[in-house]
């Protein structure tokens, strides 16, 4: 089957496949055209709709025009010779048929691959080419100008997937980058609170993870194998390209560091014939599970870039666009997730030739315009150093090729009333052609929890939870079940989702907590805050708000702090850096959503959510944030709605997080306009009175 996106952006460049289970085809239902006649046939206007799956088979001519902008060429296709003019091309005699390569993986046939790889960049109409083809496609958009077909990779098609079997460590490596890749847009780019060595199962429905493209390789061998890349602890060395570079030249031909395979300056190859005959050189030596570093500027080398091969020409690496502000202010800007990691997550496939023959393309290892330039490049091998793969990593290779998703609801960190359901659900999805039978699937519920009932073939003796699961190829299957908390559970105690396995193999999720209040007592605290800000009701600073709201179900004030400066100081402790972390002494600390606080003052390190997403927040939430000695109290009603106290603007006000419509050249997307722009503030911290004690 192929799954595809079911956004229809109008530019090349956002045309994508997705992992998203948008829209799923199988390989019968493509529509074979192996004649002219055929395709003049399908295109026809009345009858022809977007997402429609083909399959062209046959000789095939070629004309081609490059969207110089963006790199990208459009080939226009027929199957006649005779139509070799842009005027004959039309198959129905007003519309041109365009094609792309896939912006996903661009893994297309190899005969397709060199004809677009002769004319990427070129600003010519370089006329037509025959050649003989076999591929499927999607058409992706289909108007009174033209179609658009994006050209699949072959290893989306279910009957090219082989069966995984993991014999060594480059399998291991392998298998683990892929881990990450299925989790799709679950994990996106960030390079300042990225996770620098994370479980791809955390990333999840209900979390997504940040990777950029050194903390993508480096959590690939430390989930694997236990090990930083670089051999000490991130403390000491954080995994980043320019490290890596350092790495690499400083233990060159060192024996005690058999990892590091070479490191070349391309200023030393200043001759085509000697970059040509050093890259060859360079593709004939990698294997299955090097790092492949290189470093790049438009003067200097600034920035970079590390992949990790997986062999058969295609590498795995992390990259996206981080997300950009458009207003030094954040109650104004517009914090910008790169869309296509919106469509497709960050971690992604590229092709070989990207890097080491296609002498236009931005990757090309020898690049040198007056735009970029490429400085050095360097391989590392960590599998040089004879690494045992830890007892996790053995245990997922038992199920190698399956994806475990395991999400909660009323939600992750969620605080649930005595009395009140939790529902867990995990989802296992088999990428692979692997047949697994009874595998042994088990939970053992948090001793606050009764279990109440779950899928057929699910069983509990006292808090734990079993079954066993058999998944054939492609396959995916679903395991619910549900608890309700003790009524004897206390206040604020942790509810833990971290003992679920399967095969052996652990599935963790965040705590849930014992909630102190009702629904019905939080829907009071919203509606208290509403009526404040239907009246414009003025508080002399945003901790009387909050004291104000909870003080009948408190008897008191909420918080013992004077002000919402002194509240956020609180939370956080600076460091020797000038860089701030959470301070775990906090007197609120009990009430401090895990993760949910970040800030352009936080230290990196910190384990945080970068890009709030309202689901993120419970009803009667208190969200205090902080920016240029400006404190701001917003309180989460629920419906998508926030009331706001400021430190300068003293009357509550109703502020509706909505979607914000965005327009770029290239493409038209929405984000939410309040809790996307929580991370612009210099502090934010999410603080939930529900879970105190």
């Amino acid at each position: 089957y192929l799954v595809f996106s079911d956004k229809n952006p109008t530019n090349v460049n956002e045309t994508v496949v997705s992992r998203g289970n948008k829209i799923t085809y199988a390989l019968e239902n493509a529509v074979l055209l192996d004649s002219w006649d055929d395709m003049k046939a399908f295109f026809q206007a009345d009858t022809l709709q977007a997402y429609t799956y083909i399959h062209i088979k046959g000789s095939v001519w070629f004309n081609t025009y490059c969207a110089a902008s963006n790199g990208v060429p459009l080939h226009r296709i027929c199957m006649s010779s005779s139509a070799n003019k842009l005027s004959k091309i039309k198959p129905d005699g007003q519309r041109c048929v365009s094609m792309a390569q896939s912006m996903l993986d661009a893994n297309v046939p190899a005969t397709m691959t060199t004809f677009f790889d002769e004319y990427i960049g070129s600003t010519d109409f370089p006329g037509n080419k025959a050649t003989s083809i076999d591929f499927y496609a999607v058409v992706t958009e289909a108007n009174v100008v033209n179609y658009q077909l994006t050209i699949l990779d072959p290893s989306w098609l279910v009957d090219n997937e082989e069966k995984i079997e993991v014999k060594n460590n480059q399998d291991i490596v392998r298998e683990m980058g892929f881990a990450f890749y299925r989790q799709g847009d679950q994990i996106y780019y960030d390079q300042r609170y990225r996770d620098e060595n994370c479980v791809p199962e955390s990333a999840t429905a209900q979390q997504q993870i940040y990777l950029d493209c050194s903390s993508f390789v480096n959590s690939v061998y430390y989930e694997a194998f236990g090990i930083n890349i670089q051999g000490v602890p991130i403390a000491e060395r954080s995994p980043q390209t320019g490290n890596y570079a350092n790495y690499a030249k400083e233990h060159l031909n060192d024996p005690n560091y058999p990892d590091v395979i070479g490191y070349w300056e391309t200023a030393d190859y200043t001759t085509e014939d000697a970059q040509k005959a050093l890259l060859e050189e360079v593709y004939a030596m990698l294997e299955p599970g090097d790092v492949l570093n290189y470093r790049h500027g438009k003067s200097s080398a600034s920035s970079g870039h590390a992949m990790l091969y997986i062999g058969d020409g295609v590498f795995l690496h992390s990259t996206g666009g981080q997300a950009t502000y458009e207003n030094a202010d954040p109650t104004a800007n517009k914090d910008i997730a790169n869309p296509m990691e919106i469509t497709h997550g960050t971690v992604q496939k590229l092709k070989a030739s990207v890097l080491f023959t296609n002498t236009s393309s931005s990757r090309y290892l020898f690049r040198n315009v007056s735009s970029d330039k490429m400085y050095n490049f360097c391989v590392i091998r960590p599998l040089n150093r004879g690494l045992t793969p830890t007892q996790k990593t053995v245990a997922r290779m038992a199920i190698a090729g399956l994806s475990l998703e395991k999400t909660v609801e009323p939600g992750l960190r969620a605080a649930v009333e005595r009395g009140g359901m939790i529902n867990y659900t995990l989802r296992i999805e088999n990428h692979s052609s692997n047949v697994y039978t009874d595998l042994p699937f088990e939970d053992l519920l948090s001793e606050h929890l009764s279990f109440v009932g779950g899928s057929e073939g699910l069983t509990a003796d006292g808090q734990r939870v079993s079954a066993k699961v058999s998944i054939g190829a492609f396959e995916v299957v679903t395991l619910r079940w549900s608890a309700r908390v003790k009524e004897t559970a206390p206040l604020g105690a942790r509810i833990e989702g971290s003992s679920t396995t399967l095969g052996g193999f652990p599935v963790s999720t965040e705590a849930n907590v014992v909630g102190k209040y009702t629904a019905e007592q939080l829907d009071q605290i919203a509606d208290a805050a509403l009526a404040a800000a239907k009246s414009g009701t003025t508080f002399t600073d945003p901790i009387a708000f909050a004291n104000e709201l909870y003080r009948q179900l408190v008897g008191g004030d909420l918080f013992d702090a004077q002000s919402a400066a002194a509240l956020i100081g609180s939370c956080f402790a600076q460091r020797s850096d000038e860089t701030f972390a959470l301070d775990t002494n906090a007197p609120c600390e009990s009430m401090i959503v895990p993760r949910l606080y970040n800030g352009t003052k936080i230290h990196r390190l910190e384990a945080v959510t970068s890009l709030h997403r309202e689901s993120d927040f419970m009803q009667g939430d208190l969200i205090f944030c902080e920016q240029k000695g400006v404190q701001y109290l917003y309180v989460y009603v629920g419906g998508g709605q926030f009331v706001c106290v400021t430190t300068s603007a003293k009357a509550a006000t109703l502020v509706e997080n909505g979607k914000e419509h965005i327009q770029r050249p290239e493409t038209t997307y929405y984000i939410n306009s309040l809790t996307s722009q929580l991370r612009t503030f210099e502090f934010c911290v999410v603080l939930r009175p529900n879970m105190a004690p």
